[in-house]
């Protein structure tokens, strides 16, 4: 049991640091985006393909820790 809390407690641990680095990056691009307009398109950009990818990991790490949930208990 303090096997499977350790793995959760580490991809938990993650999924934090993945959202703190993704909110200091969306803070920067505010702050660009406030400047110029040719900077607003391109922030636009980023800011879908930044949020498609935190979508995208924070799904990939969700399903890890479900299958060390599923691996310990055998379902």
């Amino acid at each position: 049991m303090l096997k499977l809390i350790s793995r959760v407690r580490k991809r938990i641990n993650s999924i934090i640091l993945s959202i703190i680095f993704t909110g200091i990056v969306f803070f920067l691009l505010g702050i660009l985006i406030i400047t110029t307009d040719l900077v607003l398109k391109l922030m636009v950009g980023l800011f879908v393909l930044a949020l498609s990818y935190v979508c995208f990991h924070l799904a990939w790490k969700i399903r890890t820790i479900k299958k060390d949930i599923e691996k310990h208990f055998n379902l």
